[in-house]
């Protein structure tokens, strides 16, 4: 299954993002996870829908509660910090 954000957390990225550092590796860090989070949560509206048990639609909500909270929090600081074109 492919997620958004995946592709960008393998090869290439993934590789220049860990021989980052400071500023540049922030600034990469803060692009790639909500692309990565952005996928976990499409997962877990999914399992919301098809899920026998509770306490996986239970977990998955809280997935997409807390991933959003994060991507918020990430967007905040991209723009607080001035990363957002970096």
């Amino acid at each position: 299954m492919k997620m958004p954000g995946m592709e960008s957390m393998k090869g290439m990225s993934m590789n220049k993002l860990m021989a980052s550092k400071g500023e540049q590796f922030d600034a990469m860090f803060l692009h790639m996870m909500p692309r990565h989070h952005a996928g976990g949560i499409k997962m877990a509206k999914d399992a919301l829908k098809k899920a026998k048990h509770q306490e996986i639609k239970e977990f998955s909500q809280k997935t997409i509660d807390t991933q959003n909270e994060e991507i918020a929090q990430m967007e905040k600081w991209k723009k607080e910090w001035k990363l957002a074109g970096k």
